[in-house]
């Protein structure tokens, strides 16, 4: 019987496109075999993506206000 956090990330990992269960499983033990502080960045870049965004004239991701700098942009 496989760890519950194991099964956990397996289902995360199985929503990813182009990842399937088996794939799913190699990442979670990968990730399980991983030091602390690789964790730890992972964590911190994970929680940094809710500040990404997309765009909505262009649909690019960009990190700011209501459009990418592009679209703001007057020029």
């Amino acid at each position: 019987m496989r760890p519950q956090i194991i099964e956990k990330l397996i289902g995360i990992f199985s929503l990813f496109p182009g990842i399937g269960r088996r794939q799913a499983l190699r990442l979670a033990h990968w990730l399980a075999q991983r030091d602390k502080q690789f964790i730890e960045d992972l964590k911190l870049a994970l929680n940094e993506l809710k500040s990404v965004k997309k765009c909505s004239v262009c649909f690019r991701v960009y990190v700011g206000e209501n459009q990418c700098s592009l679209c703001s942009d007057g020029s």
